[in-house]
């Protein structure tokens, strides 16, 4: 298969590009705690920012997050939220009520250890007692001053000002404690850092983000296969399904037969539910049943096959497109490496967390999503409004399973887009494939498709194909899932049955 074309209304994961430009993929945001109106802060927050965009590090600070009649407390209290801080730490900072407001947000988040990384400034050592204690003489003087101060004023309505001194006490009563859990943290001094551009800092900032995007990594993949397991038992919980279940049970070896299918691997768990499913087909052949028990046993192992073979996508690689695909404003062309629509299917399925849903031709050799506008496209060579009126004319009759109009009214885009938008949030994933082998095709015509990104914005569109350079987004080779696709199907195909 030959690359995608890089036209400025696609967007090619495997690069990355975006509007035909070279995007960095950037790490976690991280977010930076100081003193903002002290000069000599805001020029080591400045080496800083610029060290971590070296190392691709996003680093947020205020004048760049705070806008015009943004609020000044919501920004703080993003910031004490945020999974990675770097606290710069200097005499301004623990006197200011701002930065300490922010201190305290951090701590009332928990794991403030892992989360936080602190700079100490020059002139700065928390480790001393007595430094210590200048900072709560500071703060009980700040509390003195202000109860002073309200008793003499004769102001009946002073709530903002209670709420100030309401945070003074609060610094007042967690200033030790904070002060000793920072002193407690190797520190390095200003000048290491400035002198190594922030190297260890931004060592251990990498460190930690890998560490905990692994994390994250496994709970998700932990999470969906227990969804999988779940909704395979539900299945083979229900009381039509017992025989299969049976079956199961014995192909397998296994009490627990969900259990042990999302522990194989995908391929042996594919072939032990095909197996057993022909079981109960044959057992069934002598029964006589009627069609609607058969039917109904092959509608429970179509479930648990769409839900199974989400297990053949690379974990990683759902990571790296759900964004995408979860992104309601994105309107580019989304470019997946992958070369048949068996295969799009299995994994948009697993992006959307649906079973796998398949339609096949007549001798069951063509699978395809049972939802997507199939890759046969008007021919190249019409006007470019035609070729968007026949595209439109093929997604509404796969959509309403009806002869589509003539000429689309607004009314009827409306209807149409729309009706994308709420199936999809019912479990229905309507695309359209481009394949990108095919030479020509109208909608590598990028103003082909920004004519119907714009009445069709619901639609995914997703053009399929793997370059030379572009890794599997499968655990084992697509066609090989294909075979394996297509002999399930065949077990009740019209064409197989006796």
């Amino acid at each position: 298969m030959s690359p995608i074309n890089t036209d400025p209304y696609v967007f090619a994961i495997e690069g990355v590009v975006m509007n035909g430009q070279k995007n960095q993929t950037k790490h976690d945001e991280v977010f930076v705690s100081y003193a903002w109106k002290a000069e000599n802060e805001k020029a080591v927050v400045d080496r800083l920012e610029q060290a971590c965009h070296q190392r691709d590090i996003i680093l947020l600070r205020d004048n760049n997050e705070i806008k015009y009649k943004d609020s000044i407390l919501e920004y703080m209290k993003k910031l004490g939220a945020g999974n990675y801080i770097i606290v710069v730490l200097s005499d301004a900072y623990l006197k200011s009520r701002f930065c300490m407001f922010e201190l305290l947000t951090i701590h009332e988040h928990k794991q403030f250890h892992q989360r936080v990384f602190p700079i100490a400034l020059q002139g700065l050592d928390i480790n001393e007692p007595e430094t210590k204690l200048d900072y709560l003489d500071y703060w009980d003087g700040k509390i003195e001053s202000l109860e002073e101060r309200m008793q003499k004023s004769r102001q009946a309505h002073r709530n903002g000002v209670n709420e100030d001194l309401n945070l003074y006490m609060e610094i007042r009563r967690s200033c030790d404690n904070l002060m000793t859990i920072l002193a407690d943290m190797n520190v390095l001094t200003e000048e290491i850092h400035v002198e190594t551009d922030f190297e260890v800092l931004i060592d251990k900032i990498l460190l930690t983000l890998n560490e905990d995007d692994k994390k994250q990594k496994e709970a998700a993949r932990k999470k969906f296969r227990l969804k999988v397991k779940e909704k395979i038992n539900q299945q083979l919980n229900r009381n039509p399904l017992f025989l299969l279940k049976t079956a199961l049970v014995e192909e397998l070896a296994s009490q627990y037969p969900a259990d042990t299918l999302c522990a194989n691997d995908i391929e042996t768990s594919i072939k032990s539910l095909h197996k057993a499913t022909k079981k109960c087909f044959d057992f069934l052949l002598d029964e006589n049943p009627s069609d609607t028990e058969r039917q109904i046993i092959w509608n429970g192992a179509v479930s648990i096959f769409g839900w199974l073979i989400l297990l053949s996508v690379q974990d990683e690689k759902v990571i790296a497109y759900e964004k995408l695909f979860n992104d309601e404003s994105n309107n580019f062309n989304i470019k997946i490496p992958v070369e048949t629509e068996a295969g799009i299917e299995v994994f948009v399925s697993r992006l959307s967390e649906q079973p796998a849903t398949f339609k096949v031709d007549d001798a069951c050799m063509d699978v395809a999503g049972r939802y997507c506008v199939g890759a046969h496209l008007p021919e190249g060579g019409c006007h470019e409004d035609d070729l968007v009126l026949e595209i439109k004319r093929l997604i509404w009759k796969s959509v309403f399973n009806q002869e589509p109009p003539a000429v689309f009214s607004k009314s009827d885009i409306d209807d149409l887009n729309y009706t994308l938008q709420v199936r999809r949030e019912y479990g229905e994933n309507h695309y359209l494939i481009i394949p990108v082998s095919v030479q020509n095709n109208p909608l590598n015509n990028p103003e082909v498709y920004r004519k119907l990104s714009e009445d069709l914005s619901a639609l995914w569109t997703i053009s399929i194909g793997r370059g030379e350079n572009e890794s599997e987004v499968l655990l084992m080779p697509e066609f090989h899932l294909l075979v394996l696709i297509r002999e399930f199907l065949r077990i009740n195909h019209k064409g197989n049955k006796k």
